[in-house]
């Protein structure tokens, strides 16, 4: 029973690096997606449709939970496009980015010259020919921070309230202070 708990997590780990690796590509790859979410179990598969808000109470059969979620992944994929630039950040959604995530979102390179933290060249920002993504809200935070931590549940209600007009993230000051720094964040929250 723990053998096959470890191998059903490292299948979801797999159809979701598959889904991450497909967002970066210009199409979603609806095969390969449906073969990779037939090798779960039904269980997972109600998991992962309830994690994305889906009722699967009235369906009965595997294939059909197969397809809900594979549409509910196609959706996602589709409406991250010309959200995310790096395809990590969803409408309506607060989501926790590491240096590489938000570097990307920024659409800044990292020049790879700084030690501690990557040093920024924000010269590919507004280039002719760049989609236009929506703005973004981020929340630099600590997790020792009682006051960042009243902010959650605000974030969250502004990350619905905005939906697809506003990326909203958070940045962990603790795990990334180069990067923190070099926003001039001066103070929490």
């Amino acid at each position: 029973s723990e053998q096959s708990t470890s191998s059903n997590t490292s299948k979801t780990t797999s159809t979701t690096t598959e889904t991450k690796t497909q967002s970066q590509t210009q199409d979603f790859d609806r095969q390969t997606t449906l073969q990779n979410l037939r090798t779960l179990e039904i269980k997972d598969l109600r998991t992962q449709l309830s994690q994305n808000n889906v009722r699967w109470g009235n369906i009965i059969e595997k294939e059909e939970l197969v397809q809900a979620l594979c549409n509910v992944m196609e959706q996602k994929f589709e409406a991250s496009k010309n959200f995310s630039r790096s395809g990590e950040v969803m409408p309506g959604k607060v989501t926790d980015v590491d240096d590489a995530v938000l570097l990307r979102e920024l659409g800044w390179r990292p020049s790879g010259n700084a030690r501690d933290a990557p040093a920024v060249d924000a010269t590919n920002t507004g280039e002719k020919g760049t989609p236009q993504h929506a703005p973004i809200l981020l929340d630099v935070y600590a997790t020792w921070c009682g006051p960042c931590q009243f902010l959650v549940p605000q974030l969250q209600s502004a990350a619905e309230e905005f939906g697809p007009d506003v990326r909203v993230m958070k940045l962990d000051s603790d795990k990334y202070p180069g990067l923190a720094g070099q926003l001039k964040v001066a103070g929490l929250p």
